[in-house]
């Protein structure tokens, strides 16, 4: 029942949608004729992880810099977003490789860790420090280790 409710919703739908699995094995075959394109990839090493996170701090106004010295309210020190990159970015995206899909639909892509750290930021009536972003990854990281507990 609830994959032809997913499927008649997806088949009226105009627009772009992205959709993700890492659980490509679960998905139901119907699925597939309404595909435009689907593209696998592995998950990301820690050079790949690094890139995304130096574009989100670049997209959050925030400047990469070498020592202390070059540190102001906007910049981040290269050696934190290296420690962040060393971090995958979900505790379950090892689990198998993703699959991105292509659907007819609205979507976009957000950058919820650094929007996360941002808002925090704003609560603190201070500009975006690392901090911040350390702190959203903490407490994800509690939140998938508590998940993962509950499910053993």
């Amino acid at each position: 029942a609830m994959v032809s409710a997913v499927l008649r919703v997806l088949e009226y739908h105009c627009g772009v949608l992205f959709l993700t699995t890492n659980r490509i094995k679960t998905f139901d075959e119907a699925f597939l004729s309404r595909f435009s394109i689907a593209i696998a990839y592995p998950e990301l090493d820690q050079a790949g992880r690094y890139v995304i996170w130096e574009k989100f701090f670049e997209l959050a106004d925030c400047k990469i810099c070498d020592s202390a010295a070059e540190e102001t309210e906007n910049n981040v020190l290269r050696v934190e977003v290296e420690e962040l990159a060393q971090k995958p970015f979900s505790g379950l995206s090892s689990l198998c490789h993703c699959f991105l899909f292509v659907i007819l639909n609205t979507g976009y892509f957000r950058a919820l860790k650094i929007r996360t750290a941002q808002a925090l930021a704003l609560s603190d009536s201070s500009p975006l420090k690392i901090e911040h972003v350390k702190t959203v990854v903490r407490a994800q990281e509690k939140f998938l280790s508590d998940f993962a507990q509950l499910h053993r």
